[in-house]
């Protein structure tokens, strides 16, 4: 919300419906929210026709380069406010950098300099991490505060994964699919590291201890805009990077399937190499 006189029409039991009035952010936001109606409904009538995994995954990339497009263009014609910074931030790993120092270019200083625009101008004047990089070494420290690096490892194979205690998620992932490659590669061969993005000592504690992880479980406790975060552009969680004996990039995953666990068939195929 700006900061300008603003009328919020609601009852405590129907919060959520609250009518908002005199905010041009809350205006646009609306604007924004439908953008993608027609073509997620486009896309899950095609989505409920067919059982095919591959096709599935075809229509689900398709329909989300084409609502990308859309937003881009409504925030490129309405930049020059944090609802359009921030919403640019989530979107921004499928726009090209030419398009994102474009949006940068039309933010007044107030903007550039907010922590959003410092984050979004940040990343676009960086070079994305991806498959076939080297790793890009970052250091964390432990529950008991001993300090360990990706170099520490090198020559190994490395599962790093991104968390973070609020993400149901990662959550899951933690308790199952991370739980059980720990138990099955606690060899000299293969590290199983997760790196938590949460910025409260205490969440990361509580979450560590209930989800029982035993593996290697470090943190900056600098939160999604940490140098370590940025070097990896972690834009969500879970998403884990899978580096070689040799230090590269072999996969990376985002989110978490329970029904497809495609990690160990790749720590599997680096194993037979």
């Amino acid at each position: 919300l700006e900061n300008c006189n603003i009328t919020v029409d609601a009852d405590f039991n129907t919060f959520s419906e609250a009518i908002v009035t005199g905010s041009l952010q809350t205006d646009l936001t609306k604007r924004y929210d439908l953008l993608a109606q027609d073509y997620v409904k486009e896309r899950n009538l095609k989505i409920e026709a067919t059982d095919n995994k591959n096709e599935i995954d075809s229509l689900q990339t398709h329909y989300w380069k084409l609502i990308v497009a859309k937003r881009l263009v409504f925030l490129l014609e309405n930049a020059n406010n944090q609802m359009a910074i921030q919403h640019m931030i989530y979107i921004k790993k499928d726009v090209p950098k030419d398009s994102l120092l474009l949006f940068c270019s039309k933010l007044d200083e107030v903007n550039k300099k907010s922590p959003y625009g410092v984050e979004l101008f940040e990343y676009a004047n960086f070079i994305d991490i991806k498959k076939g990089d080297k790793f890009r070494d970052i250091e964390g420290f432990d529950i008991e505060g001993n300090t360990h690096k990706l170099s520490d490892f090198s020559g190994k194979i490395i599962l790093i994964d991104f968390w973070s205690a609020g993400c149901g998620f990662c959550r899951r992932h933690n308790k199952m699919e991370l739980k059980e490659l720990a138990k099955k590669y606690s060899t000299d061969s293969v590290v199983i590291i997760s790196y938590s993005v949460d910025k409260k000592r205490a969440s990361w504690e509580k979450a560590t201890k209930e989800d029982s992880i035993t593996w290697l479980n470090i943190t900056d406790l600098q939160g999604e805009q940490g140098g370590n975060i940025k070097q990896y552009s972690i834009t969500g969680t879970p998403n884990s990077f899978l580096i070689d004996q040799n230090g590269i990039i072999v996969e990376s995953f985002t989110g978490y399937d329970p029904q497809e666990p495609i990690t160990e068939k790749a720590i599997n195929a680096l194993l037979i190499k």
